[in-house]
């Protein structure tokens, strides 16, 4: 989703269209035909970036790192219809993605079997209808960002390629499946099918409210098959140790849950020279499975603010995403290891009690604007417990540098600089097991910790229709 495309469809830049179509010529013989007068017009906006990046490693992890120089582009293209009665303004969203060359194989990997899909380069994004008035509020409807998302404030990011919220990632290689950290803005359902409406605004404050059945459902059908197949599964941690009571498939994700209230409100005022904006939002979602091997209820909480004085914005957030994704309290795990008489030890454990941190998040920036450019700096700091036993505390650090330059109408030139660090721990370094030291268990409780950071300096263009 791109927030900067649909804020483009609505401030400047764009192209309107009267939607009226005319039928083709026809032959004599037949009589003419004649479109009616459409009662929408249709607006046109969208953006094509192109980088190239120098990326290094600070600490290597693996050998087969790629690094190096490399190019990105990404294009969108949306569509607004719109039309007015009555004082009810009312239309409908089509915003479209082509990436070229990031067509998804059938399992949706990016693998070989990709190129069975070669043609499928353009996707739609966000598709969404909506009724708004100024004195009743405005409902959205289809496939679109929820209330609090869309209304919160965080680390201001006009600059580079939106510095903390920007492309440095599509640079880098992806982290670990079950690395999950709390975001700077707080967990939603994305672009599922859901229903919102947002309050008008009165005496410079608003709110916001989303509901999502399927938390994944993002076209026609979702597929759950993952999520009710998911086993106990006999893990594989070292020579002659296993732990039994965990999955080892794909990480937790939306799929895994269903019925997402996300809640969301923001104040927005100017005094004099100074503008502020305080924002807050909530989301509540129920996991699939409430028995064997389920999940914590999805739980998140945010808050942000922006401050603007003469050109200069200072903002942050915060995030906390509690227990989201461990397993669920009373979730009983085995650990097998070899005994004296040369037969397995098992002990039990809770794997609620071994990854048991609670996952947050934050961003700080401050951005500067002047006359055709734009400086912004950021931080960003996510911590999480990870979506299994075998990860514990994992820690994510960026630090984002960028300018803009508005060149021409429309056409800018982008320059930014990002370091990412990421620290992976074992939940088993804190691990204690009541079980003596004679059957071979003490050297299982070990540290097992990994960190490394990539250097992203990248330099490119970006034009907005």
């Amino acid at each position: 989703m791109s927030k900067k495309l649909l804020k483009s469809l609505i401030v400047g830049g764009a192209v309107a269209l009267p939607l009226s179509v005319q039928a083709a010529p026809t032959a004599a013989a037949e009589p003419a035909l004649s479109a009616p007068a459409s009662a929408f017009n249709m607006t046109v906006g969208g953006t094509y970036e192109f980088y190239g990046a120098l990326k290094t490693p600070i600490r290597k992890v693996e050998k087969q790192r790629n690094y190096g120089i490399d190019f990105f582009s990404d294009a969108e293209l949306a569509f607004r219809f719109e039309g007015e009665n009555s004082g009810w303004v009312y239309g409908a969203v089509v915003e479209l993605n082509a990436l070229p060359g990031e067509a998804l194989a059938s399992d949706g990997s990016n693998g070989a079997r990709a190129l069975e899909h070669k043609k499928s380069l353009i996707n739609a994004d966000e598709v969404f209808a909506y009724v708004d008035s100024d004195t009743r509020g405005r409902f959205e409807l289809g496939n679109t960002n929820s209330a609090p998302i869309k209304m919160s404030y965080w680390a201001p990011n006009k600059a580079g390629t939106g510095l903390i919220d920007g492309s440095y990632e599509d640079f880098l290689p992806a982290l670990p499946s079950d690395f999950v950290v709390a975001g700077y803005l707080q967990r939603e359902t994305d672009d599922s099918l859901k229903a919102t409406y947002f309050t008008r605004r009165w005496k410079s404050l608003q709110f916001g409210l989303s509901y999502t059945p399927n938390a994944a459902r993002e076209g026609r059908r979702v597929d759950f098959t993952r999520i009710l197949d998911r086993k106990v599964e006999t893990v594989s941690i070292g020579v002659d140790k296993s732990i039994r009571g965990l999955s080892a498939g794909a990480p937790l994700s939306n799929a895994d849950y269903k019925h997402a209230i996300e809640l969301g409100a923001n104040f927005v005022h100017d005094f004099n020279d100074v503008s502020l904006a305080i924002s807050g939002g909530y989301s509540r979602a129920q996991p699939r499975k409430r028995t064997g091997l389920s999940f914590e209820d999805w739980q998140s909480l945010s808050a942000g603010f922006n401050v603007g004085y003469h050109g200069f914005t200072l903002g942050g957030s915060f995030v906390w995403d509690g227990k989201t994704g461990l397993y669920r309290r009373g979730h009983k795990a085995q650990i097998s290891t070899p005994g004296d008489e040369g037969g397995p030890v098992v002990t039990t454990v809770d794997v609620k009690a071994a990854s048991a941190a609670d996952a947050y998040g934050y961003s700080l920036g401050l951005q500067y604007e002047y006359k055709d450019f734009i400086f912004g700096l950021n931080y960003y700091y996510g911590q999480g417990a990870g979506n299994t036993f075998l990860t514990g505390k994992n820690e994510k650090h960026v630090v984002s540098f960028g300018t803009t330059y508005h060149l021409f109408p429309g056409l800018d030139v982008i320059n930014e600089l990002t370091y990412r660090h990421v620290r992976v721990k074992s939940a088993l370094e804190n691990t204690a097991i009541a079980v003596p030291a004679s059957r071979g268990l003490s050297g299982f409780v070990k540290k097992d910790n990994h960190k490394y950071g990539d250097f992203v300096a990248l330099t490119g263009i970006k034009i907005t229709l």
